[in-house]
């Protein structure tokens, strides 16, 4: 299942380096975690019928609707300096 190999390529590409002691707690800790995973494995799911929203919302979402259609004037009285119907900015380079 697990081995200590395991535990150095997942240090190594977490760019962790760890002891020898440390290995060996990860390496008792991963064991445990992926042994319980496995126990899940062993239960009956045939007729359990997937849960996908267990607080019964539906969609929250609003529409989408435009409002305020128009606010370039708003924005344009506020700029600092204008030009036209832009917004006058220094150069960039």
């Amino acid at each position: 299942m697990l081995s200590k190999d395991d535990i150095k390529k997942c240090a190594k590409l977490a760019r962790i380096d760890l002891t020898e002691a440390e290995e060996e707690k990860f390496f008792q800790q991963l064991s445990s975690i992926l042994g319980y995973c496995e126990k899940l494995n062993e239960l009956d799911l045939e007729n359990v019928e997937p849960i996908y929203q267990v607080t019964g919302q539906t969609n929250v979402f609003r529409e989408d609707v435009v409002t305020n259609t128009s606010r370039q004037e708003d924005m344009l009285r506020n700029a600092p300096a204008r030009e036209g119907d832009f917004i006058k900015v220094k150069n960039v380079f």
